[in-house]
This record gives C-alpha cells, sequence and structure tokens, in this order.
C-alpha cells in the first residue's frame, strides 16, 4: 500500500502555503541560514529542477518503486501546477494543464500509469496522470470557499478526496469526495461541534480511510470511512489543543497521524490508531518542532518529517521502528519539508522547497537511506 499513502501536509491554510504559514522573521531567519550545512542523518540531498521564477514542491510526493514517483507543487511566478518525476537517478519537470493558481496540495500514485493530485488556491480542480499525461478532472464544486486539501487512491477506480468548505461568514466544515474511476462525487461527512478542516487521508482499501485535520476550536481531528460512511473519532487532547497535517495506514486497524500542537511552534504531536481508538504516542521534539507529513511501510516502521515552525526551529526528522520515535536530523537548516513517501523499508523521499529570501522559493528533495 505504499504508494498509495497520501504524503502532503497543506493545512489551515496549511502548512502547504508556506509564505501564509511562515512569519517574515522566520523566513529571513531560513534565509540567513542558507549558508549552513547540508543534510545528514542519512538524508542525502537531490538535485530538483525549477521552472522560471522558481517553486516549490508543497503538495508532496507519491513513491510507486524505487525508479518510480511523483512530486507536485507550485510553479513559481506562474503558479501553476508544478509536477517533477523521479526516475531513480535524476527529477524531471513533467508537462502540466490547468490555468494559473492551479497549485495541488495533494497527491497519491498507486501505479506508474495512476496518479491522481488535487487542490487549487483559486481553482477548485484535480488532475490525473496516466503515465503518458496530465489531464484535467472535474470535483464537484460546493461552493466558494471549497478546497481539497489531500487524496489518497487505492485503486484506478478509488481514490478519496478530502478538505474543507468555508460559508460566508469564514466557518470552515469537512469536505469529502470520492472518485470511482469516471466522476467525483460529494460524500456526506460529519462535523465536530463549530466545525473543522481535513488536511490528510490515507485509505487502505475501499472501505478503510482516515481523515485528520483540526476542528474550528483547534483540537485535533480524525474522521473514518467504513466503506459506507465517514463516522467522527474521539482523539486524544493536547495541551494547547493541536492540529493533525499527515496521516499513513498501512491497514484498516494500524494508522499514524502527525502534527503539531499550535499551527506555528509548540511540540510535535504523534498518534496511533490501532483499530479501536486513538493514544498519543511519546515523541521527540526540538525546540518549536513542527510535523506535517508522514509515510509507514509498516507496524515497525514510519518515518515523518516536518517545516522549521519558528525563527529557532528547524527541519525535523523523525523515524519510528515499532517501540520508539527518533530524531533524524539534521535535514538541511533551510528545507521545508513538506511530503515524504516511501517505497520500501528505509527507502524515502522527503520533498518541499529551500527558501532564499523576498518571496523565491526553490523545489527541494532529499533521500533517505534508513542509516
Amino acid at each position: 500500500m505504499l504508494a498509495k499513502e497520501p504524503t502532503r501536509v497543506k493545512r489551515g491554510d496549511g502548512v502547504r502555503r508556506l509564505t501564509r504559514v511562515f512569519p517574515a522573521a522566520v523566513l529571513v531567519a531560513l534565509a540567513v541560514a542558507a549558508t549552513a550545512s547540508g543534510a545528514g542523518g542519512g538524508w542525502t540531498a537531490q538535485t530538483t529542477p525549477n521552472p522560471q521564477g522558481g517553486g516549490n514542491l508543497e503538495g508532496g510526493v507519491s513513491c510507486w518503486s524505487e525508479t518510480g514517483c511523483i512530486a507536485v507543487g507550485d510553479g513559481g511566478k506562474s503558479g501553476r501546477m508544478l509536477a517533477e518525476r523521479w526516475n531513480g537517478t535524476s527529477w524531471t519537470i513533467q508537462k502540466t494543464p490547468g490555468a494559473a493558481w492551479d497549485s495541488p496540495d495533494g497527491i497519491s500514485c498507486w501505479s506508474a500509469s495512476g496518479c491522481v493530485a488535487v487542490g487549487g488556491v483559486f481553482n477548485f480542480f484535480a488532475a490525473r496522470w496516466n503515465g503518458r499525461a496530465w489531464s484535467l478532472q472535474k470535483p464537484v464544486h460546493p461552493h466558494l470557499g471549497a478546497r481539497l486539501e489531500a487524496v489518497s487512491c487505492w485503486s484506478a477506480r478509488g481514490c478519496a478526496a478530502v478538505g474543507f468548505a468555508t460559508d460566508s461568514a469564514g466557518n470552515s466544515s469537512t469536505l469529502a469526495e470520492r472518485w470511482n474511476g469516471t466522476s467525483w462525487t460529494v460524500q456526506k461527512s460529519p462535523n465536530p461541534k463549530g466545525g473543522g478542516s481535513l488536511y490528510a487521508a490515507s485509505c487502505s482499501s475501499a472501505r478503510a480511510c482516515i481523515a485528520v485535520g483540526v476542528t474550528n476550536n483547534g483540537r485535533t481531528l480524525a474522521e473514518r470511512w467504513d466503506g459506507q460512511t465517514w463516522k467522527l473519532q474521539r482523539t486524544p487532547t493536547t495541551y494547547g489543543g493541536g492540529i493533525l497535517y499527515g496521516v499513513s495506514c498501512w491497514s484498516k486497524a494500524d494508522c499514524i497521524a502527525v502534527g503539531s500542537n499550535r499551527d506555528t511552534g509548540g511540540r510535535t504531536i504523534v498518534e496511533r490508531w490501532n483499530g479501536t481508538s486513538w493514544t498519543l504516542q511519546k515523541t521527540p521534539s526540538p525546540p518549536d518542532g513542527l510535523l506535517s507529513a508522514v509515510s509507514c511501510w509498516s507496524a515497525t516502521g514510519c518515518i515523518a518529517v516536518g517545516p522549521p515552525a519558528s525563527a529557532r526551529g528547524a527541519a525535523t526528522g523523525e523515524v519510528w521502528n515499532g517501540s520508539a520515535w527518533t530524531l533524524q536530523n539534521p535535514l538541511s537548516s533551510t528545507f521545508i519539508a513538506q511530503g515524504v513517501s516511501c517505497w520500501l523499508a528505509r527507502r524515502c523521499v522527503a520533498v518541499g522547497a529551500e527558501f532564499h529570501g523576498g518571496s523565491y522559493f526553490s523545489t527541494s528533495a532529499e533521500l533517505w537511506s534508513g542509516q
């Protein structure tokens, strides 16, 4: 199920909208740190191409094999959908459809000939990769203010996309849609009291999906799809509230969700679903730690990554071995990690951006060898 894991974090307007998430002081600090040492702790930097004006891979990455990954994001000045493919040796830019501001927030691939990306800053959209080219799809647009944040696919005829819809008063409510191989339809999704937003999803089958996010009063949110309905789940209360940005399931009874106890700053949050209930896990937390994405290959192997959450912070990497989480730092000190995908035990790719000052970002990717 590794290729099906969603790998994206965009949240609230998401960690994904980089310039909205990080205060100016944080971005300045990242620019100053650009001369710091590169990746370490088993991570190696990869060379990624950029369109004119730079870009970022904030939409995450999905891998189906060691020679196949696709990462998506924002094409810099054009604001158009950016997609890059990894062939095991190098990254290349793919030709993509769509207009300006068609920027994906999530991607999920089930094979070399099948991926779906969803998102859109202003244009609500979905796009399909068939192994040769990208084409636009037509998800159902409930109304202005709706946004798809993540997608998870279990086959060519089955994907679940989640996000939120905002009303005229600025209140958000959960949004879920289903792809059946031909068309998208809106699914009824429950809301906690006061409403909420869904930022990530992971499906282990057509009858088992988990979506996570945040309630409008700042608490972690989780919902489960059983093949017929979405149902609210009870999640542990965390100090100061919390947001879940990423989730990865390797079976219907095993999932890991990650996030932070505040939108910027705070401590990392990891929660585990055992098929019956969610429990908090103890994690190491660097200063101002934040985890934005997670990918699991088994019950004894997950890796979670996150961007710096403040001017004091640095990119975070943490590894689960079945019994405990340990730090795998440092990633590049200026790496704004937004997504991660693992295709084998201890072989993972993390993607995001490097900030260079002003409003200029460049694409970035790092490979984790498990060492």
